[in-house]
């Protein structure tokens, strides 16, 4: 279908077409590309596919692959442990084939990633580049184990057309397919993944088999990912202080709009067992007012001087939240690195 990605990433194009009428070249093919491989579901368990393995394509090709159908920004997966050996786009404009990836796996076999996202969050506009197709520390040569996020689902390539896909391909030079190449239809070892439910979510219950780096395998669980989160960075701060108190007599309070004094502020606030809340500098902004009252907070400590949180905004809060004047403290500097000394 397309030449390896180890030549395509080096900049060698070339054209290969494969003949739908049966083995080529007078090859005669096995029942081993049928087999069922040992792997992990490479996305999300809510895509869709078929078997299409065998679907004919422009040009006199066969599909040779299965196609993950699902939404675009879905991760993607490593479906066996090994190396990155073929990465697309990197160093370059992105091919016309999409932003594509090649893992060389322990077991042998070189797993194929193809029409990874190519648009920024929120668009399509053709314009996300490698750091929004690849995941961090994914290049060329880098070690991924089983389960690990190596991606995202995207249309790039010639799947703009036909919506956000993961085009999932499995070469197996051990084997030789009808068409006289050397790819496994990915289908049936989709379908025994999906049997054993051996799906990286975000539950934290997942266990899915990686090999170490000495090849022996080993049982992991994949890490519970939780998303803690409000419409901007105040009702993000009001959302963790409900995430992680019931209670608390003691609330830290610096503004939304320092960055610094923010920061310098998290140690302050696990030491007087508090929440870190966050306020616009010219008023208490009245979902910050209302936290203070669920906690029934009686003291609450202010990060920066005048300039950084106003005194509308000790005022405001002996009138909205019962907090007495006395027990408004303000940890200051002269500047942000006095701040946080203070």
């Amino acid at each position: 279908m397309f030449c390896a990605l180890r030549l395509l990433a080096a900049g060698l194009g070339c054209a290969v077409v494969v003949a739908a009428a049966g083995p080529a070249g007078g090859q005669e093919a096995d029942a081993g590309h049928e087999q069922t491989v040992d792997l992990t579901f490479p996305t999300d368990p809510q895509a869709t596919y078929v078997d299409s393995y065998h679907d004919p394509r422009s040009g006199g090709r066969v599909h040779r692959a299965t196609d993950l159908m699902g939404d675009k920004g879905w991760e993607v997966y490593a479906a066996v442990g090994g190396s990155v050996c073929g990465i697309a786009g990197v160093d370059g404009d992105e091919p016309a084939y999409g932003y594509a990836l090649v893992v060389c796996g322990d077991d042998g076999r070189d797993y194929h990633y193809l029409h990874l996202n190519n648009d920024t969050p929120g668009s399509d506009d053709g314009l996300g580049g490698p750091e929004h197709a690849y995941a961090p520390g994914v290049s060329d040569g880098a070690r991924v184990e089983r389960g690990q996020r190596i991606a995202w689902m995207g249309d790039s390539g010639n799947a703009e057309a036909s919506g956000p896909h993961l085009h999932f391909m499995i070469e197996d030079p051990a084997i030789t397919d009808p068409y006289g190449s050397n790819y496994l239809n990915p289908y049936p070892s989709l379908l025994d993944a999906e049997a054993r439910n051996d799906y990286v979510t975000g539950g934290g219950d997942t266990e899915v088999v990686a090999a170490s780096q000495g090849g022996q395998p080993e049982t992991v669980t994949a890490a519970a990912v939780d998303r803690v989160a409000g419409p901007d960075r105040v009702g993000t701060a009001v959302a963790l202080s409900r995430a992680g108190f019931q209670t608390a007599r003691r609330v830290v309070l610096a503004s939304a709009e320092s960055f610094p004094d923010a920061v310098a502020a998290g140690p302050l606030a696990a030491a007087v067992d508090g929440p870190l809340l966050t306020t616009w500098r010219e008023r208490l902004d009245g979902r910050v007012a209302q936290e203070i009252r669920r906690l029934g907070a009686t003291r609450v400590t202010l990060v920066g001087g005048r300039l950084a949180l106003s005194q509308q905004v000790e005022s405001d809060l002996v009138a909205t939240t019962g907090v007495d004047a006395d027990d408004i403290q303000r940890g200051a500097g002269a500047d942000a690195p006095a701040t946080a000394a203070a």
